[in-house]
């Protein structure tokens, strides 16, 4: 079949027309990236200028975080910068698995204290108590430092060991225990139960991906009890 001028010419235009759009959608993204490459420029120079040349010594990890910060909430107060040491941290949130020993720290006058075991856990299996003060993790003094960086040390690779000095205060000297770590996978409902004839309790500890299942199931395993009220323990 023979092509008419007039088809012809609209093939022309559509081709152009596409040659065009392309070509306008490569400019404005070149000139993006040269945006993109001027403003991070303009901040590594910055940068090093304050590092040079301002009054005090400066804390280059602390100002390019505050940049980081301000940047981001200026976009809106849910985008965050998460730093590569928190993503175990992240994990941990929002499946609940971890590797680990299966203890709650907590901080009392600047130590380590046991505040809860998780049952069968190394941990619990290993002889830890709660109300045991953790002074030493692989011969790191522990007494004054951060609950965050005691726990950071307390987590590793499944499989692997730590070592802990113990004081307790029904021994006369601090118990040496050698623990290893396993997948530690926390409950969203660590209880559930009566208080009443008639009112349920549930307990939901944290929200990682089965938190819905978790209280689903504690719900049906109650309404076979006939509850007519029911407690929902948010606390925390």
């Amino acid at each position: 079949m023979t092509m008419t001028p007039y088809r012809r010419k609209w093939r022309y235009l559509i081709a152009l027309s596409l040659l065009l759009f392309v070509m306008l959608a490569g400019n404005q993204l070149q000139d993006k990236y040269f945006k993109l490459g001027k403003n991070l420029e303009i901040f590594a120079d910055a940068l090093k200028e304050l590092n040079a040349y301002y009054v005090d010594e400066i804390d280059l990890d602390a100002v390019v975080k505050t940049g980081l910060d301000a940047m981001l909430y200026s976009l809106d107060p849910y985008t965050t910068f998460l730093p590569e040491e928190d993503l175990e941290s992240l994990k941990t949130f929002s499946t609940g698995e971890y590797g680990g020993i299966g203890a709650v720290i907590g901080g009392r006058k600047e130590k380590a204290i046991v505040i809860m075991l998780y049952k069968d856990c190394p941990a619990h299996q290993g002889g830890l108590r709660i109300g045991d003060e953790i002074s030493q993790i692989n011969g790191e003094d522990m007494i004054g430092s951060p609950i965050k960086h005691v726990s950071s040390l307390l987590k590793g690779m499944p499989g692997t060991s730590v070592q802990l000095s113990v004081v307790r205060h029904t021994a006369e000297k601090p118990l040496a225990l050698t623990l290893t770590r396993e997948k530690i996978i926390l409950k969203n409902v660590p209880y559930y139960g009566q208080v009443q004839k008639d009112i349920g309790y549930i307990r939901l500890a944290n929200f990682t991906t089965h938190a819905a299942d978790e209280v689903q199931a504690a719900l049906e395993s109650l309404r076979e009890s006939d509850i007519q009220k029911l407690i929902l323990d948010l606390r925390g």
